[in-house]
């Protein structure tokens, strides 16, 4: 009896893992709730492909977050938020298509034969808009902005790194540091390690170097002076839409809605809406300088 009851159970797992694969991996499946009910469960997926530093939190969680906030309000309407290396894009595209995909500059140009055109900006700052477009049709929506700092230990120390040059641009910086010699980088984690070691005085960082910082300096660590690079961001996150449809349409609303887009300020990243999500200084002048930086087009 003992052996039936072990042999049914596994026979009902392997079952139930058959079903969950079917069930879970079709893109935009419908299943029905009730037997004989029109209301049924939409699943739609959802990539994200982190491509630089982020704030003080994972964007993807971020994003999964708002997909179960989603859920709360439309149980019939799930986003399946999928984390995708930037290096396996290319052959995962050619095996399935997600619904919807979340990107920055750095996959961009992969991405594109595959993106619908919206109709629609949300009321999305006009200089994150224009760097979405493609023979003018707006591609995809930004919907996080980050940027870059000049952080010095020295009152004195002047601030002549960046110009708003889209040919210095990159998704994934490299930040240069003024202890090594020109033919020699450091990754941005890196830098901020010899700044914080009195390695250097000066650090090119970003909005995840405040974060860092701003902790340090609250424990009595260091003291430090930021000033936001006002010319230029290509820190900025975007969503496309694949399928075109009612469903994916609403999601990105809600993604870019101004409660979602004020919950930001949580994870010490940015709108790319005109709305104000800081009142620390330092959080406060680069929020304003995203605002008015070039962000240079995606596509091009």
């Amino acid at each position: 009896m003992r052996k039936f009851i072990k042999i049914f159970n596994f026979v009902l797992l392997i079952s139930f893992v058959v079903f969950c694969s079917v069930f879970c991996f079709n893109n935009n499946s419908s299943f029905s709730l009730i037997k004989g009910e029109s209301n049924s469960l939409n699943l739609y997926q959802v990539w994200h492909i982190e491509s630089f530093e982020g704030g003080s939190y994972s964007r993807f969680q971020y994003l999964k977050n708002l997909a179960l906030k989603y859920e709360k309000l439309f149980p019939n309407q799930l986003f399946l938020i999928k984390l995708v290396k930037e290096q396996d894009l290319s052959i995962l595209l050619e095996e399935s298509k997600p619904d919807l995909i979340s990107f920055s500059e750095q996959t961009a140009k992969t991405i594109l034969p595959y993106l619908q055109n919206l109709e629609e900006g949300f009321e999305v700052q006009e200089n994150f808009l224009k760097s979405a477009t493609f023979n003018n049709q707006l591609k995809c929506l930004p919907y996080i902005a980050s940027g870059y700092c000049y952080f010095s230990k020295n009152d004195g120390d002047s601030l002549n790194l960046f110009t708003a040059n889209s040919n210095l641009h990159s998704a994934t910086p490299i930040l240069k540091n003024e202890s090594v010699n020109e033919n020699q980088t450091l990754t941005s984690y890196e830098c901020y390690s010899h700044f914080i070691n009195n390695k250097n005085s000066k650090l090119l960082g970003t909005a995840r170097d405040l974060y860092r910082l701003t902790h340090l300096q609250e424990l009595g660590r260091i003291n430090f002076n930021c000033k936001p690079i006002t010319q230029f961001s290509d820190l900025i996150q975007y969503i496309g839409v694949i399928t075109a449809c009612e469903q994916t349409h609403n999601f990105i609303k809600f993604v870019i809605n101004n409660e979602n887009q004020t919950s930001l300020s949580k994870i010490g990243l940015f709108s790319t809406k005109n709305l104000k999500l800081y009142t620390d200084t330092n959080y406060s002048s680069l929020e304003q300088a995203i605002k008015q930086c070039f962000v240079p087009n995606i596509f091009n």
